[in-house]
């Protein structure tokens, strides 16, 4: 036996369940696709930009502005970058003055070069390190007609600062 309420709302809840259940049914399976999606998208292994990393390989030289302990001076830098990968940076770094200007150990002297490696990061700045007990740190980018912007700072008992702005060197 079957026994049937009859209700004149009872058309109007049922719609308004139909309706809910609708809903749940499309908006949980496309959460879970949504959040899926994002989680395989952070997933991955490979950053999400692209740089040109043949713009970071050359040869940059001219004036430098340097600030140390001996004073504010202009020496000629020259610096050489090499891309590893799409990432990675590498190179030297290295500097001449008429004058003796710069440290090698406590000991005054007219050059010096140091290694350096680093990064080029997604909007395209260098972020770079020297290899040495220097502590130098670079951080600029390639700027207008290929020109190298280069902050230069270091600290400790050899504090430094230094701004350059090289032209690339045709090769």
């Amino acid at each position: 036996m079957t026994i049937q309420i009859s209700h004149p709302h009872l058309g109007f809840v049922k719609g308004v369940i139909s309706i809910f259940l609708l809903t749940w049914i499309v908006l949980i399976p496309s959460f879970i696709m949504s959040v899926y999606s994002v989680a395989q998208s952070n997933s991955q292994s490979t950053p999400r930009f692209v740089v040109h990393n043949y713009d970071y390989n050359g040869v940059w030289s001219g004036e430098d502005v340097v600030y140390n302990t001996n004073g504010p001076f202009r020496v000629n830098k020259t610096v050489t970058l090499v891309t590893i990968n799409q990432y990675g940076i590498e190179g030297v770094v290295s500097w001449t003055s008429e004058t003796p200007i710069g440290h090698a150990g406590f000991e005054p002297v007219k050059n010096d070069s140091e290694r350096i490696i680093g990064i080029i990061t997604e909007d395209g700045e260098i972020a770079l390190v020297e290899v040495s007990q220097d502590n130098g740190i670079f951080r600029g980018r390639i700027g207008k007609n290929g020109f190298l912007h280069l902050t230069q700072w270091q600290t400790r008992e050899k504090p430094l600062v230094s701004h350059m702005i090289l032209p690339p060197l045709k090769t």
